[in-house]
């Protein structure tokens, strides 16, 4: 049980946490998820509850997670799509633990004293701890994945925390009640928890990476899902992490192909609107390609990404 009364400043082990996993459609990735939680070897903490918050999914998610994991997790069936952003409020409520642990449905943690290096580096004094995220998903998407990770362990390590995300993620339940947890908002893919880093960065939160927590991204990765994911962000999120931080959106990259932002953009945006399902299948070709070296795809993706974000980015106020 979850002891009450602590001071949160100044934690000690045994330390009681909540894992919270939200989901949507991915019965069988939670319950490897699931599993790899149940696998921790915990010696500084108490695990209190597992949370799963299945956000209206339109398959057997629910049922599935039900039937193998029913005495051991507590699972949350949200009636209509709230979002990941919703969800992972909805589930962080549902405990009392000292410590919240956020881990994407998609993930698993691949050692058995990953929470416990994050449960660590709060007892030391963190306020947030973010874990690293591993792909194993074919030569070229390990390489492109680790390229985007290596630049996000390198600014963290540099203590610049605006790249990283919530897929691996423990923050102290007091820190993030202060700060309302997720933006709700955000009920499309993306910036949901930059919005949260950006917040707790403002209120000089201690903010930490943790490498020794490692967790494995397990996702079908392809060059449509990629952009697809790029244009919704655009469309929906982006502009409210916009209006938000404009001083955080502007420094990163996205902002420089913002039709938005930048209205000499709009007719390349409209043109590469037309043209973005006929970039998809060529640049899926070069990647599958085994002529192609490996930075000329990774250009690839990130170039047919950029323009999708730019053709996402017309939508809304008169652009589209």
């Amino acid at each position: 049980a979850c002891r009450h009364g602590i001071n949160p400043g100044h934690m000690k082990p045994p330390v009681c946490i909540d894992t919270v996993i939200p989901v949507r459609n991915s019965p069988h990735r939670t319950g490897r998820c699931i599993e790899s939680i149940l696998n921790q070897a915990a010696a500084s903490y108490n695990l209190n509850k597992i949370v799963v918050v299945d956000d209206a999914s339109t398959d057997d998610t629910a049922e599935v997670i039900h039937n193998e994991f029913a005495d051991r997790v507590t699972l949350i069936k949200l009636a209509e799509n709230r979002g990941r952003a919703a969800a992972r409020n909805i589930g962080a409520a549902r405990g009392d633990g000292e410590v919240l642990v956020f881990i994407d449905s998609d993930c698993y943690f691949l050692t058995d004293t990953a929470i416990e290096a994050h449960v660590n580096k709060i007892i030391q004094g963190a306020d947030a701890s973010f874990g690293r995220i591993e792909v194993n998903c074919g030569q070229f998407w390990n390489y492109y994945m680790q390229k985007i990770n290596r630049r996000r362990e390198e600014l963290a390590n540099r203590n610049d925390f605006t790249l990283m995300v919530s897929a691996n993620f423990a923050v102290r339940r007091t820190v993030f009640e202060k700060h309302n947890g997720f933006n709700a908002g955000f009920t499309s893919y993306g910036f949901e928890d930059r919005d949260l880093v950006a917040r707790l960065i403002k209120d000089n939160a201690v903010l930490t990476y943790t490498p020794e927590s490692r967790a494995e991204h397990c996702s079908d990765f392809s060059l449509k899902t990629i952009a697809g994911k790029m244009h919704e962000s655009a469309k929906y999120s982006a502009m409210l992490f916009a209006s938000l931080h404009p001083s955080v959106y502007n420094s990163l990259s996205y902002s420089r192909v913002d039709a938005r932002l930048n209205p000499y953009l709009r007719l390349p945006a409209a043109l590469l609107k037309t043209l973005l399902p006929f970039s998809l299948k060529a640049g899926q070709l070069i990647i599958n390609s085994p002529v192609f070296p490996r930075y000329f795809k990774y250009i690839i993706v990130k170039t047919v990404s950029a323009a999708a974000f730019m053709a996402g980015s017309l939508h809304r106020q008169g652009l589209s």
